[in-house]
């Protein structure tokens, strides 16, 4: 039975938004974004691991107390885009079977629930001959919010 990995970069610096502190360690109340982006993927009962890859000189999660899920590792591979961290990711996290999924999800980006994630491993799970995970790294996958509707984008296939 194919597993399904969800993969956050958090290894972005903020510098676009000439803050000290990186999006993903803004807090809204008494979380931050990361915490609450991990927190969503953690409560979808499909998903077997998340992997939050940081920069490999982050120190905001050793300096803070972040409260993650069992299924939640912190990776400090990051590299020097989101794609390189996102390769880098998958090395760390190793092989897995053929027929496994790899979600990834930006640290920053809030405008995601539990039932559009739900609704996203629905549709991949009824055609998956759009992508096989192999081409995960050449192919995107993802949502498009238009108020209250959504819509899958299905990827042209990446190669023989």
């Amino acid at each position: 039975m194919s597993k399904i990995h969800v993969i956050i970069p958090a290894a972005g610096s903020g510098s676009r938004t000439g803050q000290e502190t990186p999006k993903q360690f803004a807090r809204i109340g008494n979380k931050t974004i990361i915490e609450y982006i991990e927190g969503i993927f953690s409560r979808v009962h499909l998903i077997d691991s998340i992997s939050i890859a940081l920069h490999p000189n982050e120190k905001f999660i050793s300096s803070g107390n972040f409260q993650f899920s069992k299924k939640t590792n912190i990776l400090y591979c990051g590299g020097e885009s989101r794609a390189q961290t996102v390769l880098n990711t998958l090395f760390e996290i190793g092989e897995g079977k053929d027929d496994d999924w790899i979600l990834v999800h930006d640290a920053a980006r809030i405008g995601i629930t539990e039932s559009i994630v739900n609704k996203f491993i629905m549709e991949i799970s009824v055609t998956t001959h759009i992508m096989r995970p192999s081409r995960i790294m050449a192919s995107m996958c993802g949502y498009i919010s238009s108020k209250d509707q959504h819509q899958l984008i299905r990827p042209r296939p990446a190669g023989p």
